[in-house]
């Protein structure tokens, strides 16, 4: 891992939502860098997701569900491809409506999308 995760809420959110998805649905993601600007951005933790290798720009949110969907949905979209929501809880309304945005996410209770090369994961209801 490349940097030092910060203390604070937004670290621990991170940390419990990789041990959610590899619990829950087998995701075995690797923090390769935190708090990375790029431009007038940052990205708030870069992933590895194994096995494929595949690279995620995750943005960390608390309350995730209570957030302007709109507003969400263009900061998400301002990550370079692909991005990742990493969140304390998707509820079930909430994960189908980043799913037919195209959004990945995982949260702490265990529930992910990830539709990338050749993972496709889509659970929700934990």
């Amino acid at each position: 891992m490349v940097g030092k995760l910060p203390p604070g809420t937004e670290a621990e959110l991170l940390e419990e939502a990789i041990q959610a998805a590899r619990r829950e649905a087998g995701l075995d993601f690797r923090i390769l860098q935190v708090e990375i600007p790029i431009g007038r951005h940052q990205i708030d933790a870069l992933l590895r997701l194994e096995p494929g290798g595949i690279t995620l720009h995750a943005e960390v949110k608390k309350w995730a569900q209570h957030a302007n969907f709109g507003a969400l949905l263009q900061q998400l979209r301002t990550l370079p491809e692909p991005a990742l929501l990493v969140a304390d809880y998707v509820n079930p309304n909430m994960a189908g409506r980043l799913r037919d945005a195209g959004i990945a996410f995982i949260d702490t209770a265990g529930n992910a999308y990830i539709h990338e090369g050749q993972i496709h994961v889509y659970l929700v209801g934990k």
